[in-house]
């Protein structure tokens, strides 16, 4: 598909195929035309495929240049943010930090339900794992007020409400001094919210199958002054549940867009790149219902 057929004034571009069939291609030739027009490119991919996103554009592109493409991640983008804003005031506490945190914390809380726990071996974990995924999830005290006072069950309450102290008591006590590496992105989507900071970049976001709200905030954040283009694993027709997680993200995000006013629009890619007929009959016809049989003899898979 021509690159110049896609309306350049959508603001978010959903990129979408099974596996194999060339949307990292496709973006990739996208930050060809893109660089070509003058434009700033930000690849965000997650964290672990960094090296690989940098060696498979250089094969591709030839050159990295400098201050035009930048390959990142949330995170990383976060960093940069920060930098950006000057906002270097406080450092991020280490995960040991966090721990000698809780630590103090759990030995001068009044708590009733976790009241022995709080001295056993591992509970300073539980307690770091339960806060940093009620941060991801936008999860506030405030909602464990609300979880409380719509419970059925006395013993939930009084679990909620140990839960709710430990959770107040370890944010007064962070943001005293330092910042948690869980609000790093919150942080980034509010610096993004106060706009110009990659005004007229596109944003390209590769080998994701979902996002957690803060990554879709800090999306609905540059989708208001950058073209943003999102590449998804999954098929044009119903999934049988393969493609489920992906198929949330699209709903999601189609969301996030009507909710901000911007439209969207969808790349379809539908070719295969597996050479082998079999391997091409076998990945699209993996778990499927009702089963199918390859029609003749192949060599490419063996059991």
């Amino acid at each position: 598909m021509n690159l110049r057929e896609v309306n350049v004034l959508m603001a978010l571009h959903f990129v979408c195929g099974r596996a194999h069939s060339g949307k990292s291609t496709y973006l990739t030739d996208i930050i060809k035309s893109k660089i070509n027009d003058g434009q700033k490119i930000m690849l965000i991919v997650p964290e672990q495929f960094t090296h690989i996103a940098e060696s498979r554009l250089l094969s591709s592109v030839g050159k990295i240049m400098d201050g035009y493409i930048e390959i990142s991640s949330f995170k990383r983008l976060a960093d940069r943010t920060r930098t950006l804003c000057g906002d270097m005031r406080r450092n991020i506490i280490s995960n040991t930090g966090k721990s000698l945190v809780v630590s103090e914390l759990l030995e001068n809380l009044d708590l009733d339900y976790y009241k022995n726990s709080a001295s056993f071996p591992g509970f300073t974990d539980v307690c770091l794992d339960s806060v940093s995924e009620m941060k991801k999830y936008n999860l506030t005290p405030g909602d464990i007020d609300k979880m409380i006072d719509a419970s059925d069950s006395e013993l939930l309450k009084i679990k909620l409400a140990d839960m709710k102290k430990i959770y107040e008591a370890y944010e007064q006590s962070i943001h005293k001094a330092y910042i948690d590496t869980d609000d790093v992105l919150d942080i980034l989507a509010v610096q993004l919210g106060t706009g110009g900071l990659y005004e007229g970049f596109v944003f390209l976001f590769d080998e994701f199958s979902s996002f957690i709200p803060q990554e879709r905030r800090i999306i609905g954040e540059l989708i208001k002054s950058a073209d943003v283009y999102v590449s998804l694993c999954m098929q044009r027709e119903n999934s049988s549940g393969l493609f489920l997680p992906c198929e949330a993200t699209y709903r999601q995000l189609g969301n996030l867009c009507r909710e901000n006013g911007v439209k969207t629009d969808t790349v379809w890619l539908d070719k295969s790149y597996y050479e082998s007929g079999a391997l091409q009959f076998a990945e699209r016809n993996l778990f499927a219902y009702p089963t199918k049989e390859y029609p003749s003899e192949q060599g490419d898979i063996a059991v």
